[in-house]
């Protein structure tokens, strides 16, 4: 009986010291956040992905799509959603909402085209490497 308030005693200094370790982590997160210079290095990336998408979405699309999210107003806001996107818009896709069934599935076929160059990831890495903030922003993550 008495290996019970022991083992307790142990999960709760282990709760403490973890809770002290994140506290710890919380802090050197948010210092990271507020240095201008890793602001600057947050941007520089940011400005790369946008780049990278940019290149990187599908030009063409074809095919079929039938879906239902379960209930019918679930169903209509996916099916808002998807309208918002640019891509269904110029593409030749036929979307069939059902808004009877009463359980979750997703069917259809899908042709998507477009190119992938590795060119654009190699200029991306390349400017990334040259910026002097993202080099000090890696130098402080990985200390």
């Amino acid at each position: 009986m008495k290996e019970i308030p022991g083992k307790l005693r142990q999960k709760r200094s282990d709760i403490k010291t973890g809770a002290d370790t994140a506290k710890g982590q919380i802090g050197n997160i948010k210092s990271m956040i507020l240095e201008e210079t890793n602001q600057n290095a947050v941007l520089c990336m940011l400005r790369e992905v946008r780049y990278l998408l940019r290149h990187y979405l599908p030009g063409k699309g074809t095919g079929t799509l039938r879906f239902s999210m379960g209930s019918p107003d679930l169903t209509g806001k996916a099916l808002g959603a998807m309208s918002l996107l640019p891509f269904w818009a110029r593409s030749k896709m036929v979307i069939m909402p059902d808004f009877i069934s009463e359980s979750f599935y997703l069917k259809g076929i899908v042709y998507i085209t477009g190119h992938v160059r590795v060119l654009h990831v190699l200029v991306s890495g390349v400017r990334l490497i040259r910026d002097r903030n993202v080099r000090k922003l890696i130098a402080n993550i990985r200390s």
